[in-house]
């Protein structure tokens, strides 16, 4: 899910987002609570597989100390348990860490899929997710991202499929000696997702080198129309190199992205 600022200014809401800047490190990030099987830590890394676990269902936070104020306009985060958890957050910044400002919430979240939340850019020190309900469950999350959002050039019309039709199930089937059905368990699940861009300018496919780069070893977060579709979001990395060629007589740019991910 992506939450859109209602104070966003100057973007296209529907153009697609790539969230792959991140400051979030395993020495400016701290928790109230942590268990010791599961630090706070292990949200500053990219695998999904280990992640933080509070000690308890009650009220805690989970802060970012950037060390200076910096530029921030995103805050993503995976792997969670909040929707079944019945968990209620607040995101919120603050410049001196001791007052702090809510800029989204409270949010409890239908489910436990990948959340992004889009503001204006923000230039402060401070950033924290204030849990403040839990029903049962403790807490948990898995990644935390938090930096500066790209925003693509132009929207996507045509010939992608919707993050969410575009499940790839691995699925073992038993069947008996004589050939009855037996059942089927489910191993895994992930999202085959490549996406085309088309009429990109020079200027604006140059800029993406960052991007480009850094993908090559981190996942990142992606929504392809926040606004109509906010629900069509995926934390994701490249199955293949990102490909672009000059396509058309007025020097515009093609860009294709194969990637894959999870909900």
């Amino acid at each position: 899910m992506i939450y859109l600022d209602s104070s966003l200014t100057g973007v296209d809401l529907d153009a697609p987002r790539f969230c792959w800047h991140n400051l979030v490190t395993e020495a400016n990030v701290s928790a109230d609570e942590e268990d010791a099987d599961h630090l706070i830590e292990n949200i500053a890394m990219p695998a999904t597989s280990i992640y933080w676990k509070g000690l308890t269902a009650a009220a805690q936070t989970i802060s970012v100390d950037l060390g200076s104020a910096m530029d921030v306009d995103y805050i993503a985060f995976a792997r969670h348990n909040f929707g079944s958890g019945g968990i209620t957050y607040n995101i919120q910044q603050s410049t001196n860490g001791a007052d702090w400002t809510t800029i989204d919430g409270p949010i409890s979240p239908a489910n436990d899929y990948v959340i992004i939340h889009e503001f204006d850019t923000l230039t402060d020190r401070y950033f924290r997710i204030q849990i403040t309900a839990a029903t049962s469950e403790i807490p948990e999350i898995g990644v935390l991202y938090l930096g500066e959002i790209l925003r693509m050039e132009l929207r996507v019309y045509v010939g992608y499929t919707p993050f969410t039709l575009a499940k790839v199930a691995t699925v073992s089937t038993g069947f008996s000696e004589s050939g009855q059905f037996l059942g089927r368990v489910k191993r895994r699940e992930i999202y085959d997702n490549p996406i085309s861009f088309q009429n990109l300018t020079p200027a604006f496919l140059h800029s993406l080198t960052s991007f480009f780069d850094a993908a090559e070893e981190a996942p990142f977060f992606f929504a392809w129309r926040p606004q109509s579709y906010p629900e069509e979001v995926g934390y994701c990395w490249f199955s293949g190199n990102p490909k672009s060629s000059n396509a058309g007589p007025n020097g515009d740019m093609s860009l294709s992205i194969d990637m894959r991910g999870i909900r």
